[in-house]
C-alpha cells in the first residue's frame, strides 16, 4: 500500500510538472526552461510527455525492484523526485504572476 501511495504521488508530481511547463512556457515570453534534460523538448510536447513517461516509469520500476529485494531505501528516489517536481511546478506557475 505504501509503495503505491509513493508511486502515485511521484507520478502525479511528474504530471503536474510537465503540465505546468507546457501551460506556462508559451504564455511567458521571457521564460526559459532551466532543466537541461527538458530544455530540448519543451517546444515538442509529444517528446516531452513521452520522455517523462519513460523516465518516470523507470523510477517506479527501479523502486519496485528495490522493494522486492527488501531494500530499506526503495522510497528515497521517488520521494526526493516528488519534492523536486512539486518545486518545479510551483516555480512554473509562479512565473505567470512574477513581476517583470
Amino acid at each position: 500500500m505504501i509503495f503505491w501511495t509513493v508511486a502515485a504521488l511521484f507520478l502525479g508530481s511528474v504530471g503536474l510538472d510537465v503540465g505546468s511547463t507546457l501551460y506556462v512556457y508559451p504564455r511567458c515570453q521571457p521564460c526559459v526552461e532551466t532543466n537541461p534534460l527538458a530544455r530540448p523538448f519543451v517546444e515538442r510536447p509529444t517528446l516531452l510527455i513521452s520522455g517523462a513517461v519513460i523516465l518516470s516509469g523507470g523510477v517506479v520500476l527501479g523502486s519496485w525492484e528495490l522493494k522486492q529485494h527488501k531494500s530499506r531505501w526503495w522510497y528515497v528516489v521517488p520521494v526526493i523526485a516528488t519534492a523536486w517536481h512539486l518545486a518545479a511546478a510551483r516555480h512554473n506557475f509562479h512565473q505567470l504572476g512574477a513581476p517583470e
